[in-house]
Parts: structure tokens; sequence; C-alpha cells
């Protein structure tokens, strides 16, 4: 008996019990509440909501921009109040943004991502316009 040569049926118990453990374990770093996959989500629903962001904000300081420098060349009227709800109501025209949803109507635009309001903003009389500090419904 002493030629005889193999592994035990204890010894591949033990195997077979570390490779589930980690099995488990790589699993649940994977699909956990802050596992790797929840993660990637949130960051594409982030990036999504900032990209619909730049846009709007973006298209403000275009309007901005375009209006202080026709004021000097005296180009037909238009307020900045004008040109910003134009270029807000241009802005939520061109539809979603990685699927977050501009909307802008009576001075008040909302983005919408995953059918919830994460961001919303106003446009005042002298045609500023703000993001609010907190979503007004939904978040």
């Amino acid at each position: 008996m002493k030629n005889q040569r193999g592994i035990t049926l204890i010894a591949l118990v033990i195997t077979i019990i570390v490779l589930l453990i980690l099995a488990g374990v790589s699993i649940a770093m994977l699909t956990g509440d802050n596992g790797i996959l929840s993660n990637a989500r949130k960051s594409s629903d982030e990036t999504a909501i900032a990209n619909a962001k730049e846009r709007v904000s973006t298209a403000v300081n275009e309007a901005m921009t375009n209006y202080y420098a026709n004021v000097y060349v005296e180009d037909g009227g238009d307020t900045m109040l004008d040109r910003v709800e134009a270029a807000l109501t241009k802005c939520a025209s061109e539809g979603s943004v990685d699927g977050a949803t501009i909307a802008y109507s009576n001075k008040k635009l909302t983005i919408t991502y995953d059918t919830k309001l994460v961001a919303s903003g106003t446009v005042d009389a002298n045609g500023s316009f703000s993001w609010d500090a907190t979503p007004t419904s939904g978040s």
C-alpha cells in the first residue's frame, strides 16, 4: 500500500469547498448592491445626466454670448430672455441625451432620467438661467 499515489477524498472535498467559496465571493463582488455591475450602472446614469446638463449649459452660454456679441451690432432688439428661451426650447426639441430627456416650458427646464426628475432649472426675467438646488419632485 505504500506505493499507491493519488488524491484522497478529503483533499478533493476541501478543494471543492475552497472553489465554492471563491465562486461565492466573486458572484457577490459582481452583482451585489456595491458590486461592479451596480457601480457601472450608476456611473452610466450619472454620465447621461451630466451630458444633458452640459448640453443645457452650453446652449445657455452660447445664447448669452451671441446676445452680447450682437448688442454692439444692434441686430434687431432680441432680449437676453428671448435668446435664452429660444436656446432652451431648441435644446429640449433635440430629443434625449443618452436617455435623459430635456423639457422646457414657462421658464422652467427639467431633466428626467429613467422616469425620475433628476435636475431642474429656471430662467429669470433678465434671461439668467440657474439650476435649482434639488429637483422639485421624483428623485
